[in-house]
């Protein structure tokens, strides 16, 4: 044979050889042996020998059952070949404390009252292109996900990691908390965090948050974040928020999420940050609902730098008791298209702002009006500003119902400002629709 040939033959064998095939791996807790092979005929007993076991590209099916494990993931996958964990039926684990990339994890069912400080969260997480989907975390004493910088907030080991159609109930200080850079939070469910779970020790700094932001470049998109409830067994006396930071955060995008804290009695905030802990700024909600709450948007600078270049862009805040933005020490601010329903309790107006060079504002297209009829409130700003729909009603679908969107004559509809950070609506529709871009979250579909 050729020596040319020969080499590359060999070249194929070693390619061959480095990348395998991909296997399916199989666990049953009931039928597995950890000495087995790990098949389909012969199961493996624990998760964490398949998590030992498992090469780039393999599958990893977990059978019903509960597995009184927390599974340590150490070794990664690699790009095209990630190493996946797949629940089969109700799946019940403790958890995963995953510091490996290219992983997946899905399907699973995780709770555990363990107070050790990585094994105690759901799913602790420090790596690059994992992706945890669809799982069911509950009544925990510390958070349903962490992703963790480890020391460093905007580590970039830890990045590009995909947290979608997750249910967090019951997680103690948040249900998901994001460090990292380019992370993408999607269409998960945050219901009831508690603040002191009863049984639990008592963190410092313990709070009932829905979801809190660091970090650089993550993206919170489509979330569902409500029913944290002041009167929920183990809620002393908590600062709830929906999304919180207290820095560093930068280039963070908040758009298509819901967040209804307390249905009923207005309680917590929309978003609370300040920068005393790092560099804060180029935040931007687009495409937003938020309801029921005792303030919007808050945004305070408690160190000495100012945060800077804050975008309220096409959201619709609807029984919020106070203003919907509040801006402290914010060096530039956009509030464009937005609509607020009351909104302030007839006293305060949509915007409560100090410091900053407002001047250079881009404020106004927004709508304020109350359901009873009367005037809104002007104390906080000096509202109505330009092209502002003021005491004009929305004519939303159902808003008693929440259903916010707009009815065909809705003055809202066609009454904004083109905004070349928005494109599309609250449910993907792309804008405009007609003449002009509408106000509020959603595009009415002609």
């Amino acid at each position: 044979m050729h020596k040319k040939v020969i080499l590359i033959f060999v070249a194929g064998l070693a390619l061959f050889a480095s990348t395998g095939s991909a296997r399916t791996l199989y666990v049953d807790a009931q039928k597995g042996n950890n000495a087995n092979g790990g098949t389909a005929d012969s199961p493996w007993q624990t998760i964490q020998k398949a998590a030992d076991s498992a090469e780039p590209g393999d599958t990893v099916l977990v059978a019903e059952g509960d597995y009184a494990e927390r599974i340590a993931v150490t070794r990664s996958g690699a790009p095209q070949r990630p190493i996946s964990f797949e629940a089969r039926g109700r799946t019940l684990t403790e958890g995963f404390t995953i510091t490996a990339d290219h992983i997946r994890v899905v399907g699973f069912e995780i709770t555990n009252h363990i107070t050790l400080p990585r094994e105690s969260y759901g799913i602790y997480l420090h790596g690059q292109y994992d992706e945890i989907l669809n799982n069911y975390l509950h009544d925990l004493y510390h958070e349903g996900i962490m992703l963790a910088g480890e020391k460093d907030a905007n580590s970039p080991q830890l990045a590009h990691n995909l947290i979608k159609g997750n249910r967090i109930y019951r997680a103690n200080n948040s249900g998901i908390h994001v460090e990292g850079r380019e992370n993408l939070i999607e269409d998960n469910d945050v219901s009831h965090t508690i603040q002191y779970p009863p049984g639990g020790p008592a963190w410092d700094g313990a709070d009932a948050d829905g979801m809190r932001f660091f970090g650089t470049g993550n993206i919170f998109r489509g979330n569902r974040i409500h029913d944290i409830m002041f009167s929920d067994l183990g809620n002393l006396d908590p600062h709830i928020d929906c999304f919180q930071t207290w820095g560093p955060a930068m280039q963070i995008t908040f758009e298509q999420n819901r967040c209804d804290l307390n249905p009923g009695t207005p309680g917590g905030q929309a978003s609370m940050v300040e920068n005393s802990s790092g560099e804060v700024g180029h935040l931007l909600y687009r495409n937003n609902i938020f309801i029921d709450l005792g303030a919007g948007i808050n945004v305070v600078a408690t160190a000495k730098d100012s945060i800077n270049f804050v975008q309220v862009l096409n959201n619709t805040f609807y029984r919020i008791n106070a203003p919907a933005v509040l801006l402290t020490g914010v060096a530039y601010a956009a509030i464009e298209n937005n609509a607020f329903y009351d909104v302030g309790s007839h006293r305060q107006s949509y915007l409560a702002a100090r410091g900053g060079s407002q001047e250079a504002w881009a404020v106004g297209y927004n709508m304020q009006c109350m359901s009873d009829g009367q005037p809104p409130g002007k104390g906080g700003s000096q509202a109505p500003y330009p092209h502002d729909l003021w005491g004009i009603a929305p004519q939303f679908v159902n808003a008693a119902g929440r259903d916010l969107r707009l009815t065909p004559n809705s003055p809202l509809v066609d009454s904004g400002v083109e905004l070349k950070e928005v494109k599309t609506d609250f449910t993907g529709v792309s804008r405009p629709q007609g003449a002009g871009y509408d106000i509020g979250a959603y595009e009415y579909q002609r």
